[in-house]
């Protein structure tokens, strides 16, 4: 008898933690919809900006956003190629929204601490993301592994134990 006992506090337990659980994850979106207006503080790159937005009366945050379904090259790039797009891309926002407002909507936590990702707009209401793919300074991007901006592939150090045996080999 004892031993049902036991196996029934358990069990409560066990169901109130999960419900707790459950419950805490609804009290917490994933996502928020927005529109919520910001100003842009500085263009990190193609994809990627530092903005202030008002969360609530007297109330401001600073993130850096990086913007939803694109990849832009990166400034850290593997080939002259890339950071010349790069370079290009981060002038191209710059001109856009640079010390600008823009709206954020379709908010939602990126991979990185204190990155989200989010649609971005300009004042006009034109998608950032629009902008970068027609100008051929981005390419759609949902997930995933990225694709190399480079056309060649980079050439790797050799190293000293490779050129020995290929002088060693008749």
């Amino acid at each position: 008898m004892i031993g049902f006992n036991k196996l029934g506090i358990v069990l409560v337990l066990i169901l109130t933690f999960t419900g707790l659980r459950s419950l805490d994850a609804t009290a917490r979106p994933k996502a928020l919809a927005g529109p919520i207006q910001a100003f842009v503080e500085r263009v990190v790159d193609g994809d990627t900006l530092v903005v202030r937005a008002r969360i609530w009366l007297g109330q401001e945050l600073k993130v850096m956003v990086r913007i939803s379904g694109i990849d832009a090259p990166e400034l850290r790039a593997r080939c002259d190629k890339e950071r010349q797009i790069a370079v290009s891309a981060r002038q191209f926002v710059k001109r856009l929204v640079g010390q600008r407002k823009v709206t954020l909507s379709h908010i939602r936590q990126g991979k990185y601490a204190g990155r989200v990702i989010a649609d971005v707009t300009d004042k006009s209401g034109s998608p950032l993301s629009a902008h970068l793919l027609k100008a051929n300074l981005a390419r759609p991007y949902h997930r995933g592994r990225r694709k190399s901006w480079c056309t060649q592939k980079p050439v790797r150090p050799v190293k000293k134990a490779q050129i020995a045996s290929k002088i060693q080999a008749p």
